[in-house]
């Protein structure tokens, strides 16, 4: 399904996610307002179509292009990614369809990179021929003058008691 790279990085978010609660910046979706607008001005536009290229890319397996906006390539690694991302390529693989988010997490401010943001929200999944609907997370650093992203990933639930904010959402059989 994902990669041990993405899964890293999935456990390097929530970690981050964890910590830097006191300290980071929340904006949960307003009333009338717009949830990117805690991105700055000046990189918004950017943030915004590549945030959207990312999850289109993900949901129609352009692993090529979808690689170009990680936020950790490796230049060297890219056909490894193509050709290990095409082993999920099947009917009973699981991908993203869509991902609403609704809330952005801005972690502290770091050395090396200016803004880093956690974003969450809602994603559909196809996996199988089911369509479920998961809370999921991205994380999205800005660096060497653009922004670049995690793969959308289902966020770990913490067993019975705290329920999956997303399951409420229609789901069933593609047809």
């Amino acid at each position: 399904m994902f990669s041990s790279w993405t899964v890293r990085l999935l456990v390097v978010v929530v970690l981050i996610t964890a910590l830097a609660r006191t300290s980071a910046q929340e904006v949960t979706l307003p009333n009338g307002q717009a949830l990117f607008d805690a991105i700055p001005e000046e990189t918004r536009p950017v943030f915004i179509a590549r945030f959207k290229s990312v999850v289109r890319f993900q949901g129609t397996h352009d692993w090529q292009q979808l690689y170009e906006l990680l936020a950790r390539p490796n230049p060297k690694l890219k056909a490894e990614f193509v050709a290990r991302s095409k082993k999920y390529d099947r009917a009973d693989a699981s991908y993203v369809l869509e991902f609403q988010p609704d809330h952005l997490t801005k972690l502290p401010e770091m050395l090396e990179e200016k803004y880093e943001w956690i974003i969450s929200g809602c994603a559909k999944y196809q996996i199988g021929r089911q369509i479920e609907h998961h809370h999921s997370s991205m994380y999205a650093p800005f660096r060497d003058g653009n922004w670049y992203f995690s793969e959308v990933m289902i966020n770990i639930r913490c067993g019975p008691n705290d329920p999956d904010p997303c399951q409420g959402k229609l789901s069933g059989t593609k047809k």
